[in-house]
C-alpha cells in the first residue's frame, strides 16, 4: 500500500518499515519487497549487501522474482562476489517454474546478443542444421533470431537447437 500509495499517500519509508517487520517473521514477499526496495535505495539507504541478504531470505523459500534477482546479483557481482555457476543455478530455478523473465535472463547469460552459434536439430527448419550464425535478439523464452551466414534475413531459431561457437 504504502509503497505504491495505493488508498494512502506513497510513503517508501513506511513501506520499508512494514516489509521489515513481516520480512523478520519469514515473509517472503516481503523479503523480497524490502530486497528490492535496498537494492534501489528507496526509502532505505541503498545498500546491496542487505539486498542480496533478503533475497536469498526468500529465494531459499522459492519466491521465484527473487530467485531471478539473486542469479541477477551473482552474475554482476552485485552485493556478492561474482559467480556464474551460482547465478546459473538460481535462474534456472527461476526459469523452470516457468517466468518469462527468468527465462530471458537465463537465454541472455547463455546467448547474449553477439554470440556465433551453430544450429543443430532444428526440426522447423532442417535446412539450417550445420549453419552457423550470430544471436540478433530474444524473441520470447523459447526462441532468438539469429542471422544465419549465407542468408540475408535473421530466422527464428529454438534455443534447443543451438550451441555456441567457440
Amino acid at each position: 500500500m504504502y509503497e505504491e500509495g495505493q488508498g494512502v499517500k506513497q510513503n517508501s519509508a513506511k513501506a520499508a518499515k512494514y516489509y521489515q517487520l513481516a520480512a523478520d517473521q519469514g515473509n517472503a514477499g516481503a523479503q523480497c519487497n524490502l530486497g528490492r526496495m535496498y537494492e534501489h535505495g528507496q526509502g532505505v539507504e541503498q545498500n546491496n549487501t542487505k539486498a542480496f541478504e533478503y533475497y536469498q531470505l526468500a529465494a531459499d523459500q522459492g519466491n521465484t522474482n527473487t530467485q531471478l534477482n539473486l542469479g541477477a546479483m551473482y552474475a554482476h557481482g552485485t552485493g556478492v562476489a561474482r559467480n556464474r555457476p551460482t547465478a546459473l543455478k538460481w535462474m534456472k530455478l527461476a526459469a523452470l517454474q516457468k517466468t518469462p523473465d527468468a527465462q530471458l535472463a537465463l537465454a541472455d547469460l547463455f546467448f547474449p546478443p553477439g554470440t556465433r552459434v551453430k544450429i543443430k536439430g532444428s526440426k522447423s527448419n532442417p535446412s539450417l542444421n550445420g549453419s552457423i550464425g550470430t544471436v540478433s535478439k530474444h524473441l520470447n523464452p523459447k526462441q532468438c533470431s539469429v542471422t544465419v551466414d549465407d542468408h540475408k534475413k535473421p530466422m527464428s531459431v529454438r534455443y534447443t537447437s543451438l550451441d555456441p561457437v567457440m
